[in-house]
């Protein structure tokens, strides 16, 4: 790849093939190449496609792929006089069909990737956020676009009352983007209009809100226990407090329905503006479970938390392999650490551990049955101790 991106001169060592491969500079780029390959041994043309689809589809049997490869084989000791550089061209052309396209679909794609490149680099917020849209059901992709978004400095919120519509959406003032309400599990497109709808009203109390949507939403009570979870209501206050307040005017002795008389819900309105509710968070093990589980992934970051993480998994395959979200940075990486440090200082999926000493180390790669030193590094876990915090 090296090679054909430098524009390095190739050859395949056959002058009549080389003339043959010319608009490939003598590569098997396309798959019209390799079928001018087969046809110039002896292959009919009818026949050349269905053979590049067979290879690349694992569709030949052992003794045809056998068979045909001998009749190339002395197709082109007919034609050369030799049989050498057969093998060797022949390995391109099974690898080849495994990958290549045709000359008109790489055209395309090349447009397109030149497309992208352009508004990625020029547009990167709008580039992003349509993105997003594109692959919100792509769980491989997201969080790859996601990673690469901080290179340009964009940042990622959750979705937030009086901001988050159905979709992914901009924030140009702060460089930022919002996740769009249909992210959520359990959480819909009507659910995220009927949100939005009220992004101008003004409400004196989380208690105002919650008989607006009651009375005049179709949401239910799961997904607002989700959303207040994921601090969808952050203006209002601390997800712990919002979830008090909730479950007492949802369950409580003086709980609201839109079914009561009017005279009934002025009374029990009246009564739950009278409690006083602790003001306090969700503990932090609760609210990175609740956003993994609703979001995919988890998004809190608690910047006077250096050197604390939450452990999402643990791999005990060989040496321990920790898979870690950092609290102050929200990054999730890998840390290994040796059997002896995770028998002494112990942890299981859903601690968060703190004190971290880590260190560097060579990898090593298993060859055959030894172990070989490569010139690669890794974080290894020396010592931490689990925290028992909020």
């Amino acid at each position: 790849m090296e090679d054909f991106i430098e524009r390095k001169i190739h050859t395949t060592k056959i002058p009549e093939l080389d003339e043959l491969l010319k608009e490939g500079n003598q590569r098997m780029l396309y798959q019209e190449l390799i079928m001018k390959y087969l046809i110039w041994l002896g292959i009919p043309e009818s026949g050349s496609y269905d053979i590049i689809k067979k290879i690349a589809k694992k569709k030949f049997k052992e003794e045809e792929l056998a068979e045909l490869k001998e009749k190339l084989k002395n197709n082109w000791i007919e034609k050369l006089k030799t049989e050498d550089g057969f093998d060797e061209n022949w390995q391109v052309v099974e690898d080849a069909a495994h990958y290549s396209f045709n000359a008109s679909h790489s055209l395309s794609y090349a447009y397109d990737s030149l497309y992208g490149a352009y508004l990625k680099s020029h547009y990167p917020l709008e580039y992003y956020t349509v993105a997003l849209n594109m692959y919100s059901d792509d769980l491989d992709r997201t969080p790859r676009l996601i990673d690469e978004m901080s290179h340009w400095g964009i940042k990622l919120h959750q979705p937030k009352f009086r901001y988050s519509t159905n979709d992914y959406v901009i924030d140009k003032k702060n460089n930022t983007i919002y996740k769009g309400i249909s992210s959520i599990k359990f959480l819909n497109e009507n659910c995220a209009k009927e949100l939005y709808n009220r992004k101008e009203k003004q409400y004196n109390n989380f208690i105002e809100l919650l008989v607006d949507l009651e009375e005049n939403s179709s949401i239910n009570s799961k997904q607002l226990k989700i959303l207040i979870m994921l601090d969808f209501f952050e203006e209002f206050g601390k997800t712990g407090t919002l979830m008090e307040m909730y479950q007492e005017f949802a369950e409580g002795e003086f709980k609201y329905k839109k079914t009561y008389c009017e005279k009934t819900k002025q009374k029990r309105l009246a009564e739950l503006n009278t409690i006083e509710f602790r003001d306090y968070e969700l503990s932090i093990k609760q609210r990175i479970e609740a956003q993994s589980e609703y979001l995919g992934s988890p998004t809190l970051i608690i910047p006077e938390l250096k050197n604390f993480a939450y452990i999402m998994d643990i791999d005990n395959k060989h040496s321990p392999r920790l898979t870690v979200y950092g609290l102050a940075t929200g990054k999730t990486t890998q840390i290994k650490t040796s059997a002896k440090t995770f028998s002494k200082c112990g942890g299981e999926k859903g601690d968060i551990i703190g004190n971290c000493k880590l260190k560097q180390r060579q990898k090593q790669r298993k060859v055959g049955e030894e172990w070989v030193t490569t010139n690669e590094f890794e974080w290894w876990l020396e010592s931490y101790e689990i925290q028992k915090i909020g």
